[in-house]
Order: structure tokens, then sequence, then C-alpha cells
């Protein structure tokens, strides 16, 4: 089944951020051999839809109360496409309650 989105897409200095009806979902931040996806979303409500084992590595966190680029709550770092599979669904998690 083919799902349709209707987001928009802002080049930021540091940063892409992705956007639905002017609501931010996530920012993109590139690394040299990673990207950090920024999801605006309260880090608990997704916990169910990633592995164990990258909770346990760090490799998502939560971010609500330190600094960084953006306006998330919640950090993934995509280091493989498996890692970039599981930021689909978190995204897809988050479009919907947007």
């Amino acid at each position: 089944m083919k799902k349709n989105f209707d987001f928009h897409i802002t080049n930021r200095k540091h940063y892409l951020k992705i956007t639905k009806n002017q609501e931010t979902i996530c920012n993109i931040v590139q690394h040299k051999d990673f990207l950090k996806f920024y999801f605006t979303t309260d880090y608990k409500s997704i916990l169910n839809l990633i592995p164990n084992e990258l909770i346990q590595s760090k490799q998502i966190r939560d971010v609500s109360k330190i600094g960084h680029w953006g306006t998330a709550d919640t950090e993934f770092n995509v280091k493989n496409e498996k890692d970039l599979d599981y930021a689909i669904k978190i995204f897809e998690f988050v479009y919907s309650t947007k």
C-alpha cells in the first residue's frame, strides 16, 4: 500500500527541517559518517518502535534538556540502512501525530 506524505523540507545552515502544516516533524543533521535525526516527540512514546539493542547502545536518547540544533526532543543516530528503516518508522509515527 502506497503512503502519501505532505511535508515541507527547509534547508537551514546546519540542518534540514521537515515540517507538516508548519509544525516540525524532525530535523536532520549530517555528520561525516552518520546522520542525526531529531524527532519532535516524547522519547518514551517511540521506544516500542525500535529494538532494545539500539536503546542500550545509546543510538536513541532524550535530548529535551540538553542543547542541540533544532527544536526536537528525541535524537536518533542513523549509521546504516537498517537504522534508516527505524528512522522511517519513527518519522511515520511522528507524522501521524501532527
